[in-house]
C-alpha cells in the first residue's frame, strides 16, 4: 500500500488514466520520494497536482518498448518506476505544495482564456504563458518551427510578463 501525492495533471486515455506520481509512503513508513509513473484503470482524470492517493501496486523498472529507449525518456523526467493499479483511494491533503498551487492557478487561468477566446487565440496564449502547446493546431505549431519561432512558446521572462498582465487585469 503505497502512499504519495499527484505531481501533475493526470492523462486520459481510453480506458486508463496515467499520472506522475510521488511517493512518500509504504504501509505508513516513510520513503525517500521517487517519481512513478502510475496507470490507472478508469478515468482518474478528476485528480489534480497536489492530491494525495493511495494505491496497492507493486513497483517495477520500465522496460524499452519497440525501439523506443523509454527508461532513459522516463529517467530524463525524474521518473524511475512505474506501477499498474486498478483502483486508488483519493486521501485528505491539507498542505498542498507550491508547485501543485502554481499548476492548479495555471489550469485556472487556461480555463479563463478559453472562456473569454476562441480556442485558437486561447490556444496560443496558453503557449506563449506556459509553454504548453498542447492547444496550439498543428499546423500553426509546424509553421513556428519552420520560420524560426518555436523559442516564444518556451517560458521565459518575456512570458512571465504576459501572465503577470494578465493575472492583474483578470483580476480588476
Amino acid at each position: 500500500s503505497f502512499t504519495g501525492y499527484v505531481q501533475a495533471y493526470p492523462e486520459l486515455f481510453e480506458d486508463y488514466t496515467r499520472i506522475e506520481w510521488k511517493l512518500e509512503s509504504l504501509n505508513g513508513e516513510k520513503l525517500r520520494c521517487v517519481k512513478v509513473r502510475l496507470y490507472l484503470d478508469g478515468d482518474y482524470s478528476y485528480l489534480e497536482p497536489g492530491d494525495a492517493i493511495c494505491v496497492e501496486t507493486g513497483l517495477e523498472i520500465p522496460e524499452n518498448t519497440w525501439r523506443f529507449d523509454t527508461r532513459r525518456y522516463l529517467n530524463s523526467h525524474g521518473i524511475y518506476l512505474k506501477a499498474s493499479a486498478s483502483s486508488a483511494l483519493l486521501l485528505e491533503n491539507e498542505k498542498v505544495s507550491f508547485s501543485a498551487r502554481l499548476q492548479r492557478i495555471g489550469r485556472g487561468i487556461d480555463e479563463k482564456l478559453h472562456q473569454i477566446m476562441p480556442d485558437r487565440e486561447a490556444g496560443l496564449m496558453t503557449a506563449l504563458l506556459f509553454g504548453d502547446t498542447a492547444g496550439l493546431e498543428s499546423g500553426f505549431e509546424n509553421a513556428l518551427r519552420l520560420t524560426g519561432l518555436s523559442h516564444i512558446t518556451a517560458v521565459s521572462g518575456m512570458n512571465l510578463a504576459f501572465l503577470v498582465g494578465i493575472v492583474l487585469t483578470l483580476l480588476h
